[in-house]
């Protein structure tokens, strides 16, 4: 008896993003966001969900949520759509995050502006106050990130 294949899902086509690409991310309801690229792998997320289509240079006015790092800074999820590719200023400036020792819980500044020491500097908790974390992000993860948000629910990959 001989087996039958099994039947794989397809994985998403592999695509090449370019900074100033704009993408759809659906999330749930029929409502989505809306993600701009900037230098690898760093990503701007704007404050937006809504089931309306908004033309590109109305995305890029929108308020931005939070700037992360996503992992291959390719988006691979079937969630994600290129809408687009759009210039702005915010896609140059390169946010400050903060990084904590595992070991001796110290707390360090991390910035291109910092690179004769590792890109990191030693700071207080009054300095990190409202900067994200030093970490890349999964697709799926923002994805849960940008549900809860919107759910006013806390999200168990921020809290981790």
């Amino acid at each position: 008896m001989s087996k039958s294949p099994k039947s794989k899902k397809p994985k998403p086509k592999r695509i090449v993003v370019k900074k100033g690409d704009i993408f759809k991310i659906e999330l749930s309801n029929k409502t989505h966001c809306y993600a701009h690229i900037c230098e690898k792998p760093l990503v701007i997320f704007y404050d937006y969900n809504g089931s309306n289509d908004l033309d590109l240079s109305e995305i890029t006015e929108l308020k931005i949520l939070f700037k992360i790092w996503v992992y291959k800074y390719v988006p691979q999820t079937e969630n994600w759509s290129r809408i687009g590719n759009l210039f702005s200023n915010e896609l140059n400036i390169e946010p400050y995050f903060y990084k904590k020792d595992p070991i001796s819980g110290e707390l360090y500044l991390y910035h291109s502006e910092f690179s004769e020491t590792n890109y990191e500097r030693k700071t207080t908790i009054k300095e990190i106050q409202g900067l994200e974390r030093a970490a890349v992000w999964a697709e799926s993860h923002v994805e849960d990130r940008l549900r809860d948000h919107y759910a006013n629910e806390p999200n168990r990959w921020l809290e981790n």
